[in-house]
């Protein structure tokens, strides 16, 4: 790679160029890692600047402005005058640590208030544990889930399992050893669940989640797969 890794940061403004005017030296700031979006495409005209074609992410694509894992990082103008919410100042009284978590917490808080159509009262399966799934737990329970099942692997059992039901976990699904389909089926009736939030990037998680959701269901895809998929469009209508 030709860049410094390191796409979810905080940090303090060290400099501003003589043209910027919404930001000032000493500023706590956190990321959201854009470096360059085009402004003129048709995702970047309604603000979608996630999907812009063109999009280089700081610490993530290859350039040469630097990442979280630098001692500087640039935030090129360009952005600032396109996209203004490419950095925001960071509240009195949340660290730099915390801070630096938002991207992944934004990403949990996108694909079940925004992406899905979740109401409360609903059911929720979230399949991993990692950040981005655990997160997603704090979401759906912040949110009114009732039933929040998680789906993991054994090598879950001691830690992360665990510390999902501390972060509001109903149920915890070991897909090393369980049926993950019939399981979840089980815990939530076959026709209640309507949303999976898959975390794993796994194809096989992917898969699940669509065999256990009810007629209209949704499957909201968080986590990254590069694998081809290996089942028909015919499962997904």
């Amino acid at each position: 790679f030709n860049s410094i890794r390191g796409h979810e940061f905080a940090g303090c403004i060290a400099q501003v160029g003589e043209k910027v005017k919404d930001w000032k030296v000493g500023q706590r700031v956190v990321s959201d890692n854009s470096g360059h979006v085009c402004g003129v495409c048709p995702a970047c005209e309604q603000g979608d600047f996630l999907c812009c074609t063109e999009k280089v992410n700081l610490g993530l694509d290859n350039n040469t402005w630097g990442g979280g894992f630098s001692k500087y990082c640039l935030v090129p103008g360009e952005i600032l005058k396109i996209h203004r919410h490419a950095l925001w100042e960071i509240p009195d009284g949340v660290d730099y640590e915390d801070a630096a978590v938002l991207d992944p917490i934004c990403n949990a808080y996108k694909s079940i208030a925004q992406q899905a159509k979740f109401l409360p009262g609903q059911d929720v399966v979230v399949i991993g544990t990692g950040p981005l799934g655990l997160f997603s737990v704090q979401m759906a329970r912040i949110m009114g889930a009732v039933n929040i099942v998680v789906v993991g692997l054994q090598e879950d059992v001691a830690v992360r399992f665990p510390v999902a039901k501390e972060l509001g976990a109903t149920a915890v699904v070991n897909g090393s050893t369980e049926d993950v389909v019939a399981r979840c089926q089980q815990i939530c009736g076959k026709d209640n669940l309507g949303l999976v939030i898959e975390c794993s990037g796994a194809n096989i998680a992917l898969k699940q989640a669509i065999e256990m959701l009810r007629p209209n269901g949704e499957v909201v895809r968080v986590g990254m797969g590069f694998k081809p998929l290996d089942f028909s469009i015919n499962d997904i209508t």
